[in-house]
């Protein structure tokens, strides 16, 4: 059909039965651009719906979706979709959601249409929001006393329009021309000549998305075109488009659409779409991982429960956690920032020569003997040093374990008996009520905390590796992003620094711990949170506040809203992969890694993601 009325075009222009001049359409363009084409016409037109206002939803048919869950109706989307065709086809003419809920009453047999139609009008204004760098071009035309028209197709209502372009920012119109006001279209051309039989002599200028109706269709009447690209159409030019399921729940809709509408593609000038600052790092990569995590903790625990965030990473996940059940109004669960480290419970579980050989056989370790010895058996030695490579020169450690071991098993009884007592004044008894909450990923702490004290305790973490440690068949590990379930889950454990960068505590590892005074008093090493750091931390942490804030809206606008793991996960590996994160972003997770080296090192450069 489109070829056909093209060809036809074509015959037109040879036999010069069209205009001598006729308009070209403007595709790539920039701001400038549009820029000076408006300042050389007298007339600027505008296209209203993902031209000057988008939605937060990926295909604006979802909202239909959405009705079909809060209402309970059968196949609501579908119907709804056939009740515009059928309308049409009965009335003969364009028409409005009038129309259209009447086929649904008559033919279709849907009951209570007034407020559904109701409600179908309230999502379409909560859900637009303006593409910004539009609204900036539309003010600076105003400014500058240009007249500007609106010209679109569609069955809303025009008070419904205008309330909605209110919202975004748009006004000072001179004229609306609607298609079912005037029952004539863009996409059949009536529409245009109605539009230059008012401006007969004027340059018009109209600024759209769709190719032919916008930008095509309104050359026969001599107006000049320039089309962009809505939010939607410039994600699937991109690498985004291979990780959006096609077949997307309402809830994955309302996630994608706001990601791609109003954050990635809100402008109709961003073919290459990336994250420049922490706030919105914060808001768009951190904060979906974050919420969903809570989400599972909440259906994982019980009121009665004691959560455990483990040291380091526990230090702001608690923080979050707590602003998440505030902001969800959700009573928190009794929970403790506890302190731990693989290096610390380890070294209290070294009974017998045979753990301390399992220990260098079965932990990867690149350095001198010395330091060996020193960082993960806590032995200061004095012998001629050289280097290893854990675990295939176990045999050049082998006769150090022999020569220590005893003094090894010796503190290591001190080391768990001083643990022991921390646990006790902490957090009290440790119990299969006792939930371990971390990033993961073997549940090494939660093996190492369960043979300390001979208790089988639960751990709920964020994402699994793909060997995960358990200490009896009775134990419990329960992973958000579970490799078993899905295996390439495992891309976030590999990414994984990216998350521990931010959730760093402002003091060291945890070493163990010394008795003072019949108290358990900690050991740092000497890593401190630099100011730098600090400020990018609450930086991002800003962002994800406001995540939860806005998901909590979501949620009482739309009870249903439940956004799939595999969204989120994938979304979050597109960030890393597709490097959207910007340099300048990247370059501020810097960290110096004390217990390997005094090098400054980069989390992105790390993963092969900079």
């Amino acid at each position: 059909m489109i070829l056909s009325k093209i060809k036809h075009r074509v015959k037109k222009i040879l036999l010069g039965e069209t205009r001598s001049i006729i308009p070209t359409p403007i595709n790539v363009v920039d701001k400038a651009t549009i820029t000076k084409k408006a300042e050389e016409a007298d007339i600027i037109s505008f296209d209203i719906f993902d031209t000057l206002i988008t939605r937060k939803i990926y295909s604006p048919e979802d909202i239909f979706s959405i009705i079909d869950e809060h209402f309970k109706i059968k196949n609501f989307k579908e119907n709804r979709i056939k009740a515009d065709s059928v309308a049409r086809e009965k009335l003969g003419r364009d028409v409005t959601i009038d129309d259209i809920y009447e086929v649904l009453k008559n033919d279709f047999g849907i009951k209570n249409i007034s407020n559904i139609k109701k409600y179908e009008e309230s999502l379409e204004l909560e859900l637009c929001i303006p593409r910004k760098e539009t609204l900036e071009i539309w003010n600076e035309l105003k400014e500058k006393g240009k007249k500007i028209i609106l010209v679109s197709d569609m069955y809303l209502k025009k008070s419904t329009i205008e309330k909605m372009l209110k919202k975004c920012g748009y006004q000072g119109y001179s004229k609306f021309y609607l298609s079912n006001h005037l029952n004539a279209r863009k996409d059949t051309k009536t529409i245009w000549k109605i539009v230059k039989n008012d401006y007969k002599t004027e340059k018009i200028l109209h600024i759209g998305d769709n190719s032919l109706s916008d930008a095509l269709y309104p050359k026969d009447f001599g107006i000049s075109t320039i089309q962009i690209d809505s939010g939607k159409t410039l994600a699937k030019k991109t690498a985004l488009n291979s990780y959006i399921s096609n077949n997307l729940s309402t809830s994955d809709s309302l996630f994608w659409g706001t990601i791609i509408n109003e954050y990635l593609f809100n402008s109709p000038f961003s073919n290459s779409p990336e994250i420049n600052d922490l706030n919105t790092l914060g808001y768009l990569f951190y904060g979906p991982i974050f919420e969903e995590f809570f989400n599972f903790l909440e259906d994982h625990t019980k009121k009665t429960d004691k959560l455990l965030f483990l040291s380091r990473e526990g230090y702001y996940l608690q923080k979050l956690y707590k602003k998440y059940t505030e902001i969800n109004s959700l009573s928190s669960r009794k929970n403790f920032y506890f302190l731990a480290s693989r290096k610390a419970t380890i070294f209290t579980n070294l009974t017998s020569v045979k753990d301390i050989e399992a220990l260098a056989t079965h932990n990867d370790y690149n350095g001198s003997a010395k330091n060996w010895l020193k960082q993960i058996l806590n032995i200061s030695a004095d012998f001629e040093d050289f280097n290893i490579s854990l675990p295939n020169d176990y045999e050049k450690v082998k006769p150090l374990i022999k020569r220590y071991a005893p003094e090894v098993i010796k503190n290591s009884k001190t080391a768990r008996d001083n643990y022991l007592l921390y646990i006790k004044q902490s957090v009290g008894i440790l119990n299969p009520s006792t939930k371990i909450i971390d990033l993961g990923y073997s549940g090494t702490i939660q093996y190492e905390l369960s043979k300390m004290s001979k208790k089988d305790l639960c751990g709920i973490y964020l994402a699994s590796s793909d060997n995960v440690k358990e200490y009896s068949p009775k134990s419990q590990l329960n992973f958000l992003f579970n490799t078993r379930r899905n295996p390439t889950y495992k891309k976030l454990y590999e990414y994984s620094l990216v998350l521990e960068f931010f959730l760093s505590a402002p003091y060291g590892q945890l070493l163990g711990f010394h008795k003072k005074g019949g108290r358990a008093i900690p050991i740092y090493n000497d890593e401190t949170l630099t100011t730098k750091k600090s400020d990018t931390i609450n930086s991002i942490k800003i962002g994800i506040e406001q995540y939860f804030k806005d998901t909590k809206k979501q949620k009482l606008l739309f009870p249903e809203y439940n956004i799939s793991t595999e969204a989120i996960f994938y979304f979050y590996t597109y960030c890393i992969e597709q490097n959207i994160i910007t340099k300048n972003i990247k370059d501020m997770f810097d960290f110096i890694d004390n217990f390997t080296t005094d090098e400054t090192k980069n989390v992105f450069k790390i993963i092969s993601k900079y």
